[in-house]
């Protein structure tokens, strides 16, 4: 009987030790899994800094401060086309018995540009530019001015009084300062233009016309002069601008441009021998001068240069 009571007392302190060491081990795993938890919270705190780090070599290529320098390293050919208006021509005459005059003319300039650049802010623009401009001579001649009386007014405004155009190949040579803020820049540039004559020289005759009881009748002539001594001819140009980087990092820029050209462009005669009036003759001096609106389009090739810096980050 007490054998028998010495097993059993055996047999609860063993279930007791049994328990006890059960309930540490269940704690030391808690106390592991909590440690291990741990860890990885402090290798992300470790690692993730490191990743973030590494990430702006890449991304900041795409940021503007990183992207104009990419921009603006090489030189780049583009199109650029601009439309015109002229200064008036000048109109001396014997005497201006019928308003002779002249209207500021329309005109266009187009070609391929080419900008060298001097870092961000700094460039030299060229190119080749087909220019063209118009230009005109106005009168009006009243009807009682012909004996007999004509059947109308002889009025020779801006479009009936327009000129043979003048063509030449323009060469701008101009000094660019730009002033970037982000994608954008504004800038300024001044310089000077070339102009070739493509026109060969020479000229040719307009013959004014009345209407006289149903027939027409010559009342003059207009000689179009284009200079031909003056194959080569060059003017101060200023102007302003305000551009930006394009989806396609390519550049579109805006400028408005005024051109002074420092000779006469060309220099045309006149004649009007009116009816019992006194002949009437002088010159039509077109200086050349010109305030325009520009648009062009460089083709920078960024993305290309961009991918590789890219791959090599």
């Amino acid at each position: 009987m007490h054998k028998r009571k010495v097993i059993i007392y055996d047999q609860e302190n063993r279930f007791k030790q049994a328990s006890k060491q059960l309930a540490v081990t269940k704690k030391t795993k808690s106390k592991l899994y909590e440690m291990k938890s741990s860890l990885k919270v402090i290798s992300l705190l470790f690692i993730l800094p490191t990743f973030v780090a590494a990430q702006p070599k890449r991304d900041s290529l795409l940021n503007p401060k990183a992207l104009l320098p990419l921009i603006f390293k090489k030189n780049h050919l583009g199109i650029s086309i601009m439309h015109i208006v002229g200064q008036k021509s000048t109109v001396t005459g014997s005497s201006f018995p019928y308003n002779q005059g002249s209207n500021s003319h329309s005109g266009l300039q187009f070609g391929l540009q080419y900008q060298i650049n001097f870092g961000v802010k700094h460039s030299i623009i060229t190119g080749a530019m087909f220019n063209m401009m118009g230009r005109n001579f106005t009168f009006f001649i009243p009807k009682e001015s012909f004996v007999p009386t004509a059947d109308a007014d002889v009025n020779y405004t801006r479009s009936r009084g327009s000129l043979s155009a003048v063509t030449n190949l323009a060469v701008p040579i101009l000094f660019e300062k730009r002033w970037i803020i982000k994608k954008h820049f504004f800038s300024a540039l001044a310089g000077t233009e070339l102009h070739f004559n493509l026109d060969g020289g020479g000229g040719g005759y307009i013959y004014p016309t009345a209407r006289q009881n149903g027939n027409f009748i010559t009342i003059g002539n207009i000689f179009t002069n284009n200079d031909e001594d003056k194959l080569l001819q060059a003017g101060a140009v200023v102007g302003a601008g305000f551009g930006y980087v394009t989806k396609r990092n390519n550049t579109k820029t805006f400028r408005l441009i005024g051109k002074l050209n420092f000779n006469d462009r060309s220099i045309s005669s006149y004649t009007l021998n009116v009816q019992s009036q006194p002949t009437v003759f002088g010159n039509i001096i077109t200086r050349g001068s010109y305030i325009g609106l520009s648009y062009s389009y460089m083709f920078i090739n960024t993305n290309k240069r961009l991918s590789k810096n890219i791959k090599k980050s």
